[in-house]
């Protein structure tokens, strides 16, 4: 008698069981869980990094660029002590937080102020560090911050019910830390408002928070689909397909779902300017801060010229000229060396123009270089004057 071993049975066993349906719709549905994961991969990498471009200013050093903005939107119904000092403490809290290099509140930026006679200087309107005469009401304080062009007026409406706190993270934070920053900063706003017990509402905004919460609601709505389009149709497939449905059928509705889903979400974005919903809080904060103060984007413009072209007053003059023509045509309101000088100069003589003559130009850019201890004017121009 031959007896011989059949070697080919548990092969053709295992190729029927990967060929039966529920390992092929496994398989299926497996690769469309990849291609979710990939997607939400892609939108997380995609978009919390806003990039901060800049310019080439022939082998010249930049000026200081900070990163992204943290703001801080507070409202009280109107400007007391208690909300001065909860904006203070705010602020202190802030240049704490790590990550965070610069921190600009209505405590801490300066406006201009006469300190004799030819003499002008900086400090706070209000809070610990002012040096205002004291007959200055509040009220008066917060006119003078709301029309400074040192920077206040980005952090102070006129009548002073309206306060920012904006607090500048490091150049090229990584996505983790920037988001931990942010934490950390809506985390402090919300607890000192809360503490301060005069009903200050709050809300934060500007690019990192907007980057933040457009990631999350896109991380969310493909979270939607993914349920939607791969696992719901999975589900249903375990249990149909005790009556035979095809394989290849359920995969390919299955995809088509997770396609056409896809396609929606990408037209519904291009429908709708806005990165978040109206009522979202963070659009609530940016729509406050463009309302009642200057807009969540600052707009950078950098002029490159000679070593001590920017001590002539010829220079300044048509800078002055551009700035007011902004001013005039779009309400842009600048910041710089032109409009302190000419700040300087109206504070001092009442005359607010950029001074022709070379020497009073000089005078007040040496009292500008001592405004916050020597910190600003390097903001605003190099050390040359290029």
């Amino acid at each position: 008698m031959d007896r011989r071993t059949d070697t080919t049975a548990p092969r053709h066993a295992l190729l029927r069981t990967l060929a039966s349906g529920p390992v092929r719709l496994l398989f299926g549905v497996t690769v469309l869980l990849v291609v979710a994961v990939a997607m939400l991969g892609t939108v997380t990498a995609g978009t919390v990094v806003v990039p901060n471009p800049t310019l080439d200013t022939s082998g010249r050093p930049p000026l200081p660029r900070g990163g992204e903005r943290l703001i801080a939107v507070l409202q009280s119904d109107q400007l007391t002590p208690e909300y001065v000092g909860a904006i203070q403490r705010i602020t202190e809290r802030a240049e704490a937080t790590q990550g965070v290099t610069l921190v600009r509140s209505m405590t801490t930026t300066p406006v201009l102020v006469r300190l004799g006679v030819f003499q002008a200087g900086a400090t706070p309107a209000v809070g610990p560090r002012s040096g205002l005469p004291l007959q200055y009401t509040l009220s008066e304080r917060a006119v003078l911050a709301a029309n400074s062009r040192l920077g206040t007026a980005d952090l102070i409406s006129a009548d002073g019910r309206t306060a920012a706190v904006i607090a500048e993270l490091e150049p090229g934070l990584s996505p983790a830390d920037r988001a931990r920053a942010a934490d950390q900063f809506r985390s402090l706003v919300e607890s000192e408002a809360a503490a301060a017990g005069i009903g200050i509402t709050s809300h934060v905004a500007g690019d990192a928070y907007t980057a933040i919460a457009a990631t999350d609601g896109m991380r969310s709505d493909l979270r939607a689909l993914l349920v939607l389009a791969v696992v719901a149709p999975a589900a249903i497939a375990l249990v149909v397909t005790r009556r035979r449905v095809p394989v290849g059928a359920l995969l390919a509705a299955s995809g088509a779902a997770l396609l056409l889903a896809s396609v929606l979400v990408v037209n519904t974005i291009g429908e709708d300017a806005g990165a978040l919903p109206a009522d979202h809080p963070v659009a609530v904060g940016n729509r406050i801060v463009d309302e009642q103060l200057r807009g969540i984007v600052p707009i950078e413009v950098e002029f490159v010229g000679a070593p001590g072209d920017f001590r002539r007053p010829e220079v300044l003059a048509r800078l002055d000229a551009l700035a007011n023509w902004l001013r005039d045509q779009s309400g842009v309101n600048a910041t710089g060396l032109s409009s302190t000088i000419r700040d300087e100069a109206g504070v001092i003589t009442g005359v607010d123009s950029v001074p022709p003559n070379p020497d009073d130009l000089n005078r007040l850019i040496e009292d500008a270089a001592a405004f916050e201890g020597g910190t600003f004017l390097p903001t605003i121009v190099n050390d040359d004057f290029s």
